[in-house]
């Protein structure tokens, strides 16, 4: 039979149920823990059967939305990394990092993560924003013009109108052809704050 520990040492827990087969499960542990032992027992008394130490990964959505249970690895063994469960709207989830900012160790999701250190660790998500379009729409002119991408939250100054309509004069951009919309001069800027393609129609 086996017993576990999760403070180093000082209380000993016997396994429920007692298992002697290979890997061991051990039922009931805490979400959390920052180090588990195990040791053999017998009638003679007790032997360390595993000197493990197991330290935790927590998953940080950094600006994303969700949650996820946290990981525990023993110290310089190896296991696939939870697969990401958050989400960010606007965003492509493109791997984990060590630091926030992107500037520490990047691993892919679902990725193999050796506890090389004997510490616990924070994986932050890490995002790219996504790409929507703006159209622009003659709205009863002439003439073409190219689609505009912009990343989302980004903004860029809309492209010069080059449509023309015989007898009108063109005043601007509208979100709506009726122009009950948001309205946009000439060239000004446009912010992506929605996570969606946009049409602009001319104005005359």
């Amino acid at each position: 039979n086996y017993e576990y520990s999760t403070d180093s040492g000082s209380t000993w827990t016997s396994m429920s149920p007692a298992t002697t087969t290979s890997p061991l499960t051990i039922n009931g542990l805490p979400s959390v823990i920052s180090s588990l032992y195990i040791r053999a027992v017998n009638s003679v008394g007790a032997s360390c059967a595993s000197n493990d130490v197991y330290y935790d990964i927590s998953f940080h959505a950094n600006g994303g939305t969700g949650t996820m249970s946290g990981q525990s690895i023993a110290y310089e063994a190896a296991a696939n990394l939870t697969a990401n469960a958050f989400t960010r709207t606007g965003y492509n989830f493109t791997g984990w990092n060590t630091a926030a900012d992107g500037s520490g160790t990047s691993y892919a999701d679902a990725a193999s993560y050796t506890m090389s250190d004997a510490a616990d660790v924070t994986l932050y998500a890490q995002w790219t924003a996504n790409i929507y379009t703006v159209t622009f729409d003659a709205n009863g002119g002439t003439g073409t013009m190219a689609v505009k991408a912009i990343a989302f939250n980004a903004s860029e100054n809309l492209t010069s109108n080059i449509f023309t309509r015989t007898g009108y004069t063109f005043t601007g951009w509208n979100t709506a052809a009726d122009g009950s919309g948001t309205s946009y001069a000439d060239e000004a800027s446009y912010t992506m704050s929605d996570a969606a393609n946009v049409t602009l129609y001319a104005q005359w």
